[in-house]
């Protein structure tokens, strides 16, 4: 594209962190008033994506899934979705290895392909993550009627008091803002392993837990046959990955290469791996036709509520199968948790 300039993207660094071009370029070129402060340690910027990933969707989501394509076709949709993931973050984690740009996702389309779709690409990608924002904080707000406390709270906590606290820790500089995302993701990951392992746990001792694998695609006949119910939860386990794609927004703010080649280069396998793991321990304890799960309708898109009067997450029903109200209760609270 004529009239771009290419200019250092890590300065700094060793030669051996550069980029495999000797100017190592970014595909926009900036005024120096204009370049990001580049901060962010490989350790910070494999926590931040972790931390957008890991939410609700991993949590809640699965049960809608198992309870409409069985456990057989919530495995699959979820190993299919991992690798389409896994296929993406390869060819993103080259891209910002070899042009590290400010707001990369957007200027890769108005470099390589056209100004007018990179501007759509844009506020479509503004857009997408406005409307999950507001999701996120609904379903938490829906979480936290589990406790029945009044409308006018959730109201403040979730509609005011969030979007608040987003704001304010975006004022600060991409240095601090790393090391709060860093321990909202570490603690992420811990929340994650416990659970998991809590959830194997109750395997061996709740009566009539899950049946494993051996369902198969069993799934709610009054929902769907299995290959549509399959073709459908791919579009609930897909919601477990939204924000993997932050590694390439954190690009340009990297301190170097080698810093942002291993998390770019890791994140995808490690979220495959803890997510299977997890999502194995929920069908070892919560059978697919369990009635307490919620339910996907007949209008696609369409499902019972989160939580109701008679349908839950499936984390609150594998508690609920141990008969333990207080475990219920604390994962309830890690739900709401997860959906920040």
């Amino acid at each position: 594209m004529a009239g771009v300039t290419f200019q250092q993207s890590f300065p700094g660094t060793e030669d051996s962190d550069r980029n495999s071009i000797h100017d190592a370029r970014s595909i926009t070129s900036r005024k120096k008033d204009d370049v990001l402060r580049q901060e962010l340690s490989a350790f910070q910027i494999f926590f931040i994506v972790i931390s957008t990933v890991i939410g609700s969707g991993i949590f809640a989501g699965n049960g809608e899934a198992l309870r409409a394509a069985g456990p057989g076709g919530l495995m699959v949709a979820l190993t299919a979705v991992s690798l389409i993931t896994i296929a993406m973050l390869e060819g993103l984690s080259e891209m910002i290895q070899l042009f590290a740009a400010p707001n990369a996702l957007v200027e890769y389309v108005r470099y390589f392909v056209d100004e007018d779709l990179a501007t759509l690409v844009g506020l479509a990608y503004w857009y997408s993550y406005a409307a999950v924002f507001q999701i996120q904080a609904a379903t938490g707000a829906v979480f936290a009627s589990y406790f029945n406390i009044s409308q006018e709270v959730e109201a403040g906590v979730f509609y005011v008091a969030w979007p608040l606290s987003v704001v304010i820790i975006n004022l600060f500089p991409v240095k601090y803002f790393g090391w709060i995302e860093s321990l909202g993701g570490a603690l992420k990951v811990v929340m994650l392993a416990v659970i998991t392992f809590i959830l194997f746990y109750l395997a061996g001792r709740v009566d009539n837990a899950g049946q494993d694998l051996s369902s198969g695609f069993q799934n709610d006949s009054e929902t769907l046959f299995w290959f549509p119910a399959l073709c459908l939860v791919i579009e609930f386990v897909a919601f477990s990955y939204i924000g993997i794609e932050v590694v390439g927004v954190t690009a340009y703010e990297a301190r170097n290469l080698k810093d942002l080649r291993r998390p770019s280069k890791t994140i995808g396998y490690i979220v495959l791996l803890m997510y299977i793991i997890h999502t194995f321990s929920e069908i070892m304890v919560v059978d697919w036709n369990e009635p307490r799960l919620n339910v996907i309708s007949n209008d696609v898109g369409q499902t019972t509520p989160v939580i109701g009067h008679q349908t839950f997450p499936i984390l609150v029903v594998a508690a609920q199968k141990a008969n333990d109200a207080g475990l219920a209760g604390v994962f309830t609270g890690l739900l709401i948790y997860s959906s920040r």
